[in-house]
């Protein structure tokens, strides 16, 4: 049994605090875990508001700390050096016995209060935050801010009592960063859970008469692969000629200049909407076929796109990045078809000849693999043994 805070560091476009975290934590809270949320961002007022609403509608405790963005990355330095006194301040106002920083400026919160001596740390390790940002931003690997975050994450490796990681994958390399004498049985793998009930609603008005429907769900970058969705969705149009592609994000204005760049010259057929948390379900319930590209790199070994929960629950087969997360049972079952956009006919006559033409079966083995997976039971059976450890 634990009062547990939770600290985490985002921009404004996430919503994940609502739609993954916190069915998870009212989970862990009926085996006695009670948490709380301390987020750090730079999100404006009426999007805090939103997520204190969220977190008082699950019981759970919310504060935001403003992050300071000036001088590059001087300013969120500087916030998260000092977000040690507002971790304090919780542990104090809310009596925590566990702090578990999520990712790498959390960790340096947690790092900066020096002295940790009463309470555990349950270090939730996300992937590879600071290699991320080589991969796909531009860091350089032999610069001062790499050398940093690499050394946050040795630290907090090395005095958390626990380390949570979203692959197998990313044991060893955690690891081996923290260096010799770090105890091997303290990692744990936890999964990305998401709600069953909003899709058992959803999965019952399946209509095999409309329009066929390709969709994706998430963030918009270069590293998602934008153009590869746009060239999927125009290969499978020209078998489809009904198709409709549709884009749930918070960053349309990326789709949008992706579209622009493209060939397309009508894109008419391509709908870009923002949805709350508590809608995706309804709306991916209108779809056939998903899409998740990732652009392969040494980081994407230690995530599983949570957008894999979401498609399967919601019935849904996948055309995307292997070997992003264990997609290979998810390719043996048939509910992935394994991508790196050089394949579009074969994704064309995947589509049209065996999606479309056996789309119940096809929906009740997705479901079925999200339900083992990606549910929130499983989320929580996950936690509790590493929390128990």
């Amino acid at each position: 049994m634990s009062k547990c805070l939770f600290i985490t560091w985002d921009g404004p476009q996430v919503s994940y605090l609502e739609g993954l975290f916190l069915p998870i934590f009212e989970g862990l809270a009926e085996h006695g875990h009670e948490f709380y949320i301390l987020q750090f961002t730079w999100a404006e007022p009426e999007r805090v508001a939103a997520a204190d609403a969220f977190c008082r509608a699950a019981g759970v405790k919310y504060r935001a700390v403003r992050i300071r963005r000036w001088l590059g990355p001087i300013g969120p330095l500087v916030t998260a050096i000092r977000g040690a006194k507002h971790i304090r301040k919780a542990v104090r106002d809310w009596q925590i016995d566990t702090l578990m920083p999520r990712s790498l400026m959390p960790a340096l919160a947690t790092l900066a209060m020096r002295d940790v001596k009463g309470l555990r740390v349950i270090f939730d390790a996300d992937g590879f935050s600071a290699d991320e940002k080589v991969d796909f931003d531009g860091l350089s690997p032999r610069g001062l801010s790499y050398r940093i975050l690499r050394d946050i994450e040795a630290q907090i490796t090395r005095i958390s009592d626990t380390v949570l990681t979203r692959t197998q994958a990313a044991i060893p390399i955690l690891q081996a960063r923290a260096g010799a004498g770090t105890d091997p049985s303290k990692y744990f793998v936890v999964t990305n859970g998401r709600s069953i009930t909003p899709f058992h609603t959803s999965h019952n008005n399946l209509d095999v008469s409309r329009d066929p429907v390709i969709c994706y769900v998430g963030s918009i970058g270069a590293k998602y692969c934008p153009e590869t969705m746009l060239a999927v969705a125009c290969a499978v149009r020209e078998r489809l000629p009904n198709l409709e592609f549709k884009v749930f994000t918070g960053d349309g204005g990326n789709m949008e200049r992706a579209i622009a760049k493209s060939s397309i010259s009508d894109p008419s057929w391509i709908t870009i909407d923002r949805v709350n948390p508590q809608d995706l379900q309804a709306h991916l319930a209108g779809c056939d076929v998903a899409l998740s590209f990732l652009k392969p790199a040494f980081s994407t070994r230690g995530v599983i796109p949570t957008k894999l929960g979401d498609y399967l629950l919601a019935g849904l087969p996948i055309i995307g990045s292997e070997g992003v997360g264990n997609t290979q049972p998810l390719i043996d079952a048939g509910v992935f078809f394994a991508s790196d956009g050089n394949n579009l006919d074969d994704i064309a006559n995947w589509v049209s000849e065996i999606v479309m033409k056996d789309r119940p079966r096809l929906r009740d083995a997705c479901r079925s693999i999200g339900e083992a997976q990606f549910s929130v039971p499983e989320s929580v059976t996950r936690y509790l043994m590493a929390m128990r450890s």
